[in-house]
């Protein structure tokens, strides 16, 4: 598993996908989809948040 530095995002301001964010290839005749750096830790940042809750055993 790969190390992803931390990106600290304004939570007040829309997060915009931006030119070159995502790509995408087909290998063999499955889609590999890529995110940059900002688009993964924005990702990360939901995924987390979404487990503490579940690990509260709250509802979301």
């Amino acid at each position: 598993m790969r190390e992803i530095s931390r990106i600290e995002l304004d939570e007040e301001d829309d997060f915009v996908i931006a030119k070159g964010d995502i790509t995408g290839s087909f290998v063999s005749t499955i889609l590999v989809i890529n995110f940059s750096e900002r688009v993964n830790q924005f990702l990360i940042k939901d995924i987390a948040n979404t487990v503490v809750i579940k690990l509260l055993g709250r509802n979301i």
